[in-house]
C-alpha cells in the first residue's frame, strides 16, 4: 500500500480490471486521486466509475470543515459498489412511501406509475451489483429482485401517462379492462 504525499492517509488502488495492477490511487482523507496512467488509457466504464468516485471522496469546497476522517478500508468493492449505485440517486420514486400510501389505500395513480418505472429500474442496479466480490452487495443484489409479475401487472393496468387523481380518469391502461373500455367508447361517441 502507499500513503498518500499530502495528508498521510492510506491510499486505496482503483482497478480497471481485475487481472490489472491499480491504475489509480484514492485518498478519503483529502480527496485526491493519483494517477499511474493517462486518463485516456483507462476504458470508458472505468473512467466513469473514477470520476464518480472523485466526486465522492472529495471535501465540499467552501464548508469549514477539516478533511473527514478515512473509513476503514474503503476497498475495491466498496468503491465499485459506490460508483454503480451513483445511478440509484436517479430512481423515480420513494418505494417506502409509495407502499405506505399503498398500504393506507391513499396511492394516487401517479404513484402506481413511478412504482412501476422504479420497478423497471431495479434490475439494472441489482446486476450490477452482483457482478462484485463482497457477500453484503450480493445480499442487496438479492434484495432488489422483485417479481416481474408486480411491474407487468403495473405496465398492463396503469396508463402510461395517468392523470394526478383518480377522479379525473384516465388512469386504467386501455386494454386492460375490456368493459372499461367499451364504456370509454361510448363515451368518445
Amino acid at each position: 500500500m502507499r500513503d498518500c504525499g499530502q495528508c498521510g492517509h492510506e491510499l486505496e488502488p482503483f482497478f480497471d480490471s481485475t487481472c490489472e495492477p491499480p491504475v489509480a490511487w484514492l485518498c478519503q482523507g483529502c480527496g485526491s486521486v493519483t494517477l499511474e496512467e493517462d486518463l485516456r488509457a483507462l476504458s470508458p466504464s472505468a473512467r466513469s466509475e473514477l470520476a464518480t468516485l472523485r466526486a465522492f471522496i472529495a471535501p465540499v469546497p467552501g464548508d469549514g470543515r477539516a478533511p473527514r476522517e478515512p473509513q476503514p478500508a474503503l476497498g475495491r468493492a466498496q468503491a465499485r459498489a459506490r460508483a454503480i449505485l451513483e445511478g440509484v440517486r436517479a430512481l423515480p420514486v420513494d418505494i417506502e412511501r409509495i407502499a405506505a400510501r399503498i398500504a393506507l389505500r391513499s396511492a394516487r395513480p401517479r404513484d402506481l406509475s413511478g412504482l412501476r418505472d422504479t420497478l423497471g429500474s431495479l434490475p439494472p442496479i441489482a446486476g450490477s451489483l452482483v457482478r462484485c466480490d463482497a457477500a453484503l452487495l450480493k445480499d442487496t443484489a438479492a434484495a432488489l429482485a422483485v417479481d416481474d409479475a408486480w411491474k407487468s401487472l403495473l405496465e398492463r393496468s396503469i396508463a402510461a401517462e395517468p392523470a394526478a387523481m383518480i377522479r379525473d380518469g384516465n388512469v386504467i391502461a386501455a386494454g386492460f379492462d375490456a368493459e372499461l373500455d367499451e364504456l370509454r367508447a361510448i363515451d368518445k361517441d
